[in-house]
């Protein structure tokens, strides 16, 4: 398990690559967001949490994941509703909590284990999305497709959306980060879509027209 967590969460890089300014600031007035408390400075933000121990079996019990997850998933849902998305955010790591338990109690391969948490990915980026923070929400929708083995047509749908908001050098098109998403879908790692989604914002990444 902990080699798994380790291939999962590995690679991660500063968000400062992708943005200039790496604190979730909104670009929405602030009388229209609740922040649930202010984030802490420092050199990283909003860094994928550090995997936890799984919920050890008591007696023939085991911790009902699954259950759990889901009271999570719909908390989640209400705050992004009601525009607290510093809660949001910290719910949606709870909920990943629970299934990385789950799938550790169950055994899953790795690619399961990858597809079971790519929603939760998915709606990170829409956070990020509303926030306005685009180049964010471009790596966690594409690692959300990647992490997919089979990711549902509504999600793939919205790649095309994700990348013009992020109006990088028009020498780029929506069809390089086709390109780079069946590379990644061999080993998807969120540092790595990072990078990539960095190196479009700062040109050094190929066209794929060569």
């Amino acid at each position: 398990m902990k080699h798994l967590l380790w291939q999962l969460f590995a690679g991660n890089v500063k968000a400062t690559l992708i943005d200039e300014n790496p604190y979730r600031k909104s670009k929405r007035p602030s009388n229209e967001i609740v922040r649930a408390k202010r984030i802490p400075r420092g050199i990283e933000a909003r860094k994928p949490p550090a995997p936890r121990q799984p919920e050890k079996e008591i007696g023939a019990l085991k911790e009902d994941h699954i259950g759990k997850a889901a009271q999570f998933e719909h908390a989640t849902k209400a705050a992004i509703k009601e525009k607290r998305f510093d809660d949001a955010w910290r719910l949606l790591q709870e909920q990943q909590h629970y299934w990385l338990s789950h799938a550790n109690s169950r055994y899953f391969t790795k690619s399961q284990t990858f597809e079971l948490i790519a929603s939760i990915n998915e709606d990170m980026a829409d956070i990020q999305r509303l926030e306005g923070r685009h180049d964010a929400a471009l790596a966690h929708l594409m690692y959300a497709i990647a992490a997919g083995t089979k990711p549902p047509q509504s999600r793939t749908k919205k790649l095309s959306s994700y990348f013009h908001r992020c109006k990088f050098a028009s020498t780029y098109t929506v069809e390089r980060a086709e390109i780079e998403l069946e590379m990644l879908k061999k080993d998807p790692i969120f540092g790595v879509v990072q990078e990539f989604v960095a190196s479009l914002r700062n040109g050094t990444a190929p066209t794929g027209k060569e």
